[in-house]
């Protein structure tokens, strides 16, 4: 306990671990969350599309389909390509915006560089593929199902997706109240990986060693000792998030106290790593645990959405940790929450016994 309160007021008395636990998210929420709020629009003006398009190994009804499909939808204006590589070049020069090939069933895009009209198209045809791909399924093993549907007979001014929202207006700074809080914890625990070294500079460490305690308790004070600065980090990001810019997290009491939970227990859990780390390398740890933590976050979007890499940036513990977050304040999922806090246990309650192992063992004379 004694030991535990050393920590405590060794942590009160620093003007700048108070500055980073309590003035530096708010610095973050301010100037980083509306910076990138103003500069990551959701919303797109999508200018006039115009395709060129080609049929190529394609039976009647496929290609009878495509072209109708074609000339009824409003989002673009298509006109059959008399040239292949002439509608290449008119995509290359922008005069057109795409040129589109029906191979048999298939169909490949052949787009110039306005990404959001390429997405667009893309969306478009993949679901044009899929509802084709229904279509034929029923008409293969029951096709008097489609005796009655007129394609032809298609109101475009009604609509038939029913939205329905979330309940409140989200906007992107509820992106980015997760994703700085998921930094901050990140950033901060590589205080930990230091936590030895820093003792040693102060002469504290050796002086608790020749004390009576054992160093199991020693130990367990000095880790414990850290965690009433994340209680700041967190609840200083997430109480000023929500009031200077009106970012949201959770509906309700016990949404917002489970995220409250599972932060508190991801940075038991970074701090245990951290400690570890500082434990086991001869070098500063901040100098591996930076560099480890800057990357994760880059390639987990934390810093910008379109750097997730797919199949590589979802097994990162950022992106686990922010997609957590987001299903339970969008959705009220409390499954990644749940399955985050329970990990994060487990690796704090691994670390931490490997680390009062190390340290229980470790000479510091050297």
């Amino acid at each position: 306990m004694q030991i535990f309160l050393k920590e405590v007021k060794e942590f009160i008395r620093d003007p700048a671990a108070l500055f980073m636990c309590l003035i530096f998210p708010i610095l973050m929420v301010l100037i980083l969350g509306s910076f990138l709020q103003q500069l990551d629009i959701s919303d797109h003006k999508i200018e006039d599309i115009k395709l060129h398009y080609t049929i190529e190994n394609s039976d009647t009804l496929n290609s009878g389909a495509f072209e109708m499909f074609l000339s009824q939808a409003d989002i673009f204006e298509a006109e059959k390509s008399a040239d292949i590589e002439s509608s290449r070049q008119l995509v290359q020069t922008g005069e057109i915006t795409a040129l589109v090939t029906l191979n048999g069933s298939d169909i490949e895009l052949y787009c110039g560089d306005n990404g959001v009209s390429n997405r667009a198209l893309s969306s478009v045809f993949n679901s044009y593929q899929q509802m084709s791909a229904i279509y034929k399924s029923i008409l293969q093993t029951d096709p008097a199902a489609l005796a009655d549907i007129d394609l032809t007979d298609y109101d475009s001014s009604e609509t038939f997706v029913q939205r329905e929202g979330l309940g409140v207006t989200r906007s992107m700074m509820d992106y980015y109240a997760v994703t700085i809080l998921v930094m901050m914890l990140f950033f901060s625990a590589s205080g930990s990986s230091d936590a030895v070294n820093e003792e040693k500079k102060r002469h504290t460490l050796f002086r608790m060693l020749i004390t009576p305690k054992r160093r199991i308790h020693i130990f367990i004070g000095t880790i414990l000792g850290r965690l009433p600065e994340y209680i700041g980090i967190i609840l200083s990001t997430m109480i000023f998030s929500v009031i200077i810019c009106g970012a949201r997290y959770c509906s309700d009491i016990l949404g917002n106290l489970m995220l409250i939970l599972m932060y508190f227990l991801v940075s038991a859990a970074l701090i245990s790593v951290g400690y570890l780390i500082g434990l086991l390398i001869n070098v500063p740890g901040p100098s591996v645990f930076v560099p480890l933590c800057w990357t994760m976050l880059f390639f987990s979007g934390t810093f910008a959405k379109p750097v997730v890499i797919e199949g590589f940036s979802s097994y990162l513990p950022p992106y686990i940790i922010q997609e957590a977050s987001f299903k339970l304040t969008l959705f009220n999922d409390y499954s990644g929450v749940l399955s985050v806090t329970l990990g994060s246990f487990v690796i704090f309650a691994v670390c931490m016994s490997a680390s009062a192992l190390i340290f229980s063992k470790k000479n510091f004379l050297k």
